[in-house]
């Protein structure tokens, strides 16, 4: 009994200590300082995706010209050309070209006065600040001068030349060419093979006006028979787009049969649209 007395006043008074500190306490006492909260970490910053390259952008032009007379001669025509280059390489770069003309007297008698379509592509690469590489395929239909069809794969290397800004620029450039061609008057449709130049003459004479000037000039090697094609035009800007031009056009064609006419002059006048 005396053993069961003791332990219940140990109990007691343990109980009664417990409750006196927490009274000392007091609701208002301070906890434990907690550890600090770590952020979580933040998120690796994504770099922003290198800029790609430079986009090479599309130049050309469209032009079109309109002919009407009426009066002792009815007459009728149109012309139009399309042509666009393109940047490919540090030294290269693709150009195309496709015209179609067409002019027919209808009064006093219908006659056929042009009729003639063309078309190339290919690509010219500057090997040194002089000197071009140009390679060509090219396309040609003429009803008047009876050539029904013609392809042609040309290469030619020559000279560039060129002032301060560009003031002027002249090609002269010699080549080779293979040929196919169908002629209205001729069942040769074999293979053949020429020599020639190329030239071209641009010139700024004002802030508003050019002139652009080409020849192109063919002797056949297998065949005694020469081609000729030239071009001259005259451009007046009148928007950094948009321009009148006058052109003159003159195609030869040695070949014909006798009594044909073997060459073909135009001269016409448009609106040119340029980007």
């Amino acid at each position: 009994m005396t053993l069961r007395f003791a332990g219940a006043c140990l109990t007691a008074l343990a109980i009664h200590g417990g409750a006196a500190c927490a009274s000392r306490q007091g609701p208002g006492a301070a906890t434990p300082a907690q550890p600090p909260t770590r952020p979580p970490p933040a998120a690796a910053a994504v770099s922003p995706a290198p800029p790609g390259p430079p986009g090479r952008p599309w130049h050309g032009s469209l032009s079109a010209g309109l002919g009407l007379a009426s009066g002792a001669q009815a007459q009728r025509g149109y012309q139009f050309d399309a042509a666009a280059t393109r940047q490919f390489s540090a030294i290269g770069h693709f150009t195309g070209n496709v015209s179609h003309e067409y002019e027919k007297i209808t009064y006093p008698s219908e006659s056929l006065s042009a009729d003639r379509s063309a078309a190339s592509v290919g690509a010219d690469f500057v090997t040194t600040k002089h000197t071009v590489l140009m390679a060509r395929s090219l396309f040609l239909r003429d009803q008047l001068l009876e050539v029904d069809a013609r392809f042609e794969q040309l290469i030619g290397y020559g000279g560039h030349f060129f002032g301060p800004k560009r003031h002027y620029e002249l090609y002269l450039v010699p080549g080779l060419s293979v040929f196919k061609q169908d002629l209205t008057y001729s069942d040769l449709l074999g293979w053949q093979a020429g020599l020639g130049f190329y030239e071209r003459f641009v010139v700024k004479i004002a802030p508003a006006w050019s002139v652009d000037q080409s020849l192109r000039f063919r002797n056949n090697v297998t065949d005694a028979d020469r081609s000729i094609e030239a071009l001259a035009r005259i451009q007046l800007m009148l928007t950094k787009t948009l321009s009148v031009q006058l052109s003159h056009q003159f195609n030869h064609e040695s070949i014909v049969p006798d009594g044909s006419p073997n060459y073909l002059q135009t001269l016409s006048a448009g609106l040119r649209f340029q980007f």
